[in-house]
């Protein structure tokens, strides 16, 4: 049997807010959960968290400047309180999407309104205090390239995961809307030599996520509308991983996943074998659910899920192994009364153990999800309070229930 449970944390928890203007009023009033909430004036969401040896730093963005929106970074010490925040950008609207650590301090990249309308991917490198070092533009401006995710490789070099409406670069993309699109830097954002960087079909191809394999090379997920075998069961939109070589040359043996629902990518995780862990959403025209791939080392299949829940529909962004065996996945929930944060547990096969809701009756968001060492859960994402969306970051226990302090 499973256990819901959902969490209202604009009251039940925090307490009644009385604006979200400035850092001292959108702390939380209970200070006997780790809820956390970080912003200024305007709206900030969250899309990514990583865990560092002496606390966490958040990736999203913000609209305090009441014209556009900027990159916006938290750092916070162990129990989440903040340490500093800063914002990145140029003229018009940036949004925030990914971080990793480097050896000097952190790498992030987002996307950049240029003068013409189109997005350009926006790479940033800033130090352990926020102050920003470096900065490289990517992609031509009568296109838009998009940046969705980040990692620091083997060799410290720097790899995007990302699509490119750029699609006349490729003969097999000629015709279509995106390309995948992974541009690989060095660590100073020079662009690594002789890495082209593109793969794609005759439709609309993005990558959403990256991973290094043991052996060097690289696998991306993403969302592809290629044309699949006759016969096959499979809609029109899909999952889809491919494998680079450290050379940056596309292995073809791809491999699709999907259902007689369209699939639409999210995010990867590592598996303790060196395998990976892929979701998405399996979208209808009534209904929305998380799926889940497992795949070994190798890209072969260990098996696909569909999670249901009788909660509404249901959207995956994040998904981590969990310690002790199975899946904790982060995800929207979407009911009549706005969108919550959708957390559950699944075992090696899929079938929910709990689930969990966190939000209000506003608009909520789910960003990424962690296991921590001692087994807590900690996500972020964006919480409405006072109608501003404001970053949250709230930590839970092995059974999904709000963490004391």
């Amino acid at each position: 049997m499973t256990r819901a449970v959902k969490y209202i944390l604009h009251i039940a928890l925090v307490g009644i807010f009385l604006g979200c203007d400035t850092e001292s009023n959108i702390e939380p009033r209970d200070t006997n959960f780790f809820v956390k909430y970080y912003g200024e004036s305007g709206n900030q969401f969250g899309t990514e968290v990583k865990a560092l040896i002496d606390g966490y730093i958040i990736v999203g963005s913000s609209d305090s400047s009441g014209v556009n929106s900027d990159i916006f970074v938290v750092r916070t010490d162990l129990q989440g309180n903040e340490l500093w925040n800063n914002t990145f950008g140029r003229d018009a609207n940036d949004v925030g999407q990914a971080i990793a650590e480097t050896a000097t301090g952190f790498v992030v990249v987002g996307n950049s309104e240029n003068s013409l309308g189109n997005m350009d991917m926006l790479v940033l490198t800033i130090d352990a205090s926020g102050t920003e070092m470096n900065r490289r533009v990517l992609g031509d401006p009568s296109f838009n390239d998009e940046a969705v995710e980040v990692i620091v490789t083997q060799s410290d070099n720097i790899m995007i995961a990302g699509a490119s409406s750029n699609t006349a670069i490729l003969p097999d993309g000629a015709g279509g809307t995106f390309d995948f699109y992974f541009p690989q830097l060095q660590s100073d954002l020079t662009p690594v030599p002789n890495w082209t960087g593109r793969y794609g079909f005759s439709g609309e191809d993005r990558a959403v996520s990256v991973r290094q394999k043991a052996d060097g090379d690289f696998i991306f997920l993403g969302t592809t509308d290629k044309d699949q075998p006759e016969g096959s069961d499979k809609a029109q939109s899909n999952m889809i991983l491919f494998q680079v070589t450290q050379q940056g040359l596309p292995n073809t043996s791809d491999v699709t996943f999907g259902t007689s629902e369209n699939e639409s990518a999210s995010g990867v995780a590592n598996t303790s074998d060196g395998g990976f862990l892929l979701v998405g959403s399996s979208v209808s025209e009534n209904t929305s659910k998380i799926f889940l791939s497992r795949v070994r080392q190798d890209n072969s299949v260990v098996g696909n899920y569909v999670i249901s829940t009788i909660k509404g529909r249901v959207s995956g962004e994040s998904v981590y192994e969990s310690q002790g065996g199975g899946y904790i996945v982060i995800g929207d929930v979407s009911t009549n009364t706005g969108t919550n944060i959708y957390m559950t547990r699944t075992t090696n096969e899929g079938a929910v153990l709990w689930e969990r809701t966190f939000g209000n009756s506003g608009d909520n968001k789910a960003g990424g999800v962690l296991q921590l060492e001692d087994g807590s859960y900690i996500f972020t994402g964006s919480i409405t309070l006072d109608n501003q969306s404001k970053i949250c970051l709230i930590k839970t226990n092995v059974n999904g229930d709000l963490q004391p302090l």
